[in-house]
């Protein structure tokens, strides 16, 4: 049986380890490992069988890695201790070309992540790729799991349900998993873009994010319905004289962002989308007396838009100066205390890209960053309120990071959304990051912690 002969190999690596003179921490892992591999692999054939078991080409590799791993200890100099460290330090499948278990294993994964299987779907995906860790813990931590797995008896594994014997593993990482967590993350500024962490899936905006705090009071009602419908207008406008592509884009996601109602609306999306609609304005006036010829020419639009442009920024504007809330988030109002940096527009834009890319946040949130880094490039004031404000709203997303990858914090399987890609990208972007957090000393623990983690 699988488990009796893992636990054969324990205790002869046991053994042996006694005879060279090894350490005991190395022994304790090294048997704890192979129960939890007897445990896996027991999962995997009362679960899925024989389309587990790789071909018997791919067999004839593993042997070719396991002669590797052993030419490789013959020839290696040192303490036992020495040997066995030099050897983790390798690569998992010496002497093929690639790991000979991958496809086989990633269809078969799947079944067994559908039958409720994912805790073990995940600790097996670790040893393929060669973590150190069995599970997405420190050293130390995945060290006391492995002790604990040594300390029980037959009757604890034997005796009860897998899946009762599942669980409690599972409980033991997730202690270990919130200790390891940081007691306290810094809290987003709900003056720029927040985002907040779904139960499953990417971070999403939280568009809503200080709207409680927006007076209701009935002058605000009276100004709030002025540039819904001069919005509205607008986009009539647009839509009889056929013009007006990016405007009538830009309209729609102002309109969605205003809600139903005073109740409903959505404090960053409005300020981001009304920036952008002045914008459009803006380059309007620029280029009357501009010609097809000249540099930053663009199609100038028909009067009556213009005219209703005018409107729109005129209502937009008086909604946003008489309520203190929205007026912070338009001028990007953070304080005396607020320090910027100085990084590049398209830097912000090509980072939040790659977070997208790594299924770290949602569509939604990748074009609204981009969108509010995009209005900054029209200052003509360097490090102006635009930029805070995508600045700020970039800050809020690695904040949104630090608190999801926390939170989903163990799968490391292709396209999952767990520590393991938000760890990848804090890692690629560790020095820019240190930079963008210079005056946050707890975001600045946070990234060089992360990104230092032994199992990447």
């Amino acid at each position: 049986m699988a488990d009796d002969s893992a636990r054969a190999a324990a205790e002869a690596a046991v053994a042996v380890a006694v005879e060279m003179g090894a350490f005991k921490p190395a022994i304790t892992a090294a048997a704890a490992a192979a129960k939890a591999s007897a445990l896996a692999a027991l999962a995997v054939w009362n679960t899925a069988g024989a389309a587990v078991i790789a071909a018997e080409a791919a067999y004839d590799k593993n042997w070719l890695s396991v002669m590797s791993d052993a030419k490789f200890l013959l020839s290696a100099k040192g303490e036992p201790v020495t040997q066995a460290l030099s050897l983790l330090a390798q690569d998992l499948w010496q002497g093929v070309r690639r790991n000979p278990l991958i496809n086989t294993w990633s269809s078969s994964s799947r079944k067994l992540e559908l039958e409720g299987l994912s805790f073990w779907v995940d600790w097996y995906n670790r040893r393929l790729v060669g973590h150190a860790t069995g599970f997405a813990l420190s050293l130390e931590n995945d060290l006391i799991i492995q002790s604990r797995l040594l300390e029980q008896d037959d009757e604890w594994w034997t005796k009860r349900d897998f899946v009762e014997v599942t669980a409690e593993i599972e409980g033991w990482v997730r202690e270990l998993v919130a200790q390891e967590r940081p007691d306290t993350l810094p809290e987003q500024n709900i003056y720029a873009i927040t985002v907040k962490v779904p139960d499953e899936g990417p971070l999403i905006l939280d568009s809503q994010a200080g709207a409680d705090l927006l007076s209701h009071a009935d002058q605000d009602q009276i100004r709030y319905l002025a540039a819904k419908e001069e919005a509205e207008s607008l986009k009539t406008a647009c839509l009889r004289s056929n013009a007006g592509g990016t405007l009538g884009r830009r309209l729609d996601q102002y309109l969605a962002a205003m809600g139903n109602d005073l109740s409903g609306i959505e404090p960053n999306m409005v300020v981001l989308y009304g920036q952008a609609i002045r914008d459009i304005l803006t380059a309007q006036e620029v280029i009357k007396n501009k010609t097809a010829d000249d540099d930053g020419y663009i199609p100038p639009l028909a009067s009556d838009i213009i005219l209703e442009l005018q409107m729109f920024r005129s209502a937009h504007n008086l909604m946003v100066v008489m309520d203190p809330e929205l007026e912070k988030r338009d001028k990007a109002l953070y304080g005396s205390n607020y320090q910027s940096v100085e990084i590049s527009l398209t830097v912000i834009q090509q980072v939040i890209v790659e977070a997208g890319q790594s299924n770290i946040v949602d569509q939604n949130v990748q074009e609204a960053i981009s969108d509010a880094a995009e209005s900054a490039k029209t200052e003509s004031e360097p490090q102006g309120q635009r930029y805070r404000f995508a600045l700020e709203s970039l800050r809020n997303v690695v904040k949104g990071v630090a608190a999801w990858a926390w939170k989903h914090k163990g799968p490391i399987t292709a396209g999952s959304c767990g520590l393991y890609a938000a760890a990848q990208w804090v890692k690629s972007h560790q020095q820019w990051l240190l930079e963008v957090f210079a005056d946050n000393p707890a975001m600045i623990e946070w990234v060089n912690k992360i990104a230092s983690q032994p199992w990447l």
